[in-house]
């Protein structure tokens, strides 16, 4: 996760709501040989609810959490995004996959073509699967994904948001010392990002 932009600094630390840089890369020795796709992400609040946000074709669902992602290099994607937490709780697991192809000499990457994410859609997606999902029983989505020729070129890969939530009535003023940036209203609160 990056300040800024695609070419900003790493961050372990922003505010709710900053804007921040979400970027996938992944490296190769041989150059113009290989394309990169990020697909099937989710976010996990560590106590078992967990949230789409894009899907397998790799296309975003909710743009409150993450817009289609872009794609400046081969083996590149990202897109800006504004902090968030989900209520009580202190840590955010992003996983996603990441599938490496061999570049078409005369195509190119191929990328997916997304609709505009709409609101929330992420949610809606977690609580009332397609019915075209529900029809394929997971017996046969282990079939596929076995002999899927990219199954075997895809990685997965996780970064985890900490966060710190505290109210002023449930402040503990012997904390002071050890949270001086929360007790000077002058400096801003930070969330820490572990991954």
């Amino acid at each position: 996760i990056l300040k800024g932009g695609p070419n900003g600094e790493p961050i372990r630390h922003a505010m709710i709501g900053e804007s921040v840089y979400h970027k996938w890369t992944c490296d190769s020795e041989t150059a113009d040989a290989f394309c990169a796709l990020v697909h099937s992400c989710v976010v996990d609040d560590g106590k078992g609810d967990t949230v789409p946000i894009l899907n397998g074709e790799g296309c975003a669902l909710d743009k409150y959490l993450l817009n289609n992602l872009e794609y400046p290099a081969d083996l590149m994607a990202g897109q800006e995004a504004h902090v968030y937490k989900y209520a009580d709780r202190p840590e955010l697991y992003y996983q996603c996959q990441i599938s490496i192809s061999i570049k078409d000499s005369n195509t190119g990457c191929a990328r997916p073509q997304c609709a505009e994410p709409q609101g929330f859609g992420s949610v809606q997606s977690a609580a009332a699967p397609s019915p075209k999902a529900s029809a394929i029983s997971p017996d046969a989505i282990r079939l596929l994904k076995k002999r899927s020729i990219n199954y075997d070129n895809t990685m997965d890969v996780n970064a985890v948001l900490s966060t710190i939530d505290i109210s002023e009535e449930d402040f503990d003023l012997s904390l002071k010392n050890r949270l001086p940036s929360i007790i000077d209203r002058s400096k801003p609160l930070y969330y820490e990002f572990n991954g």
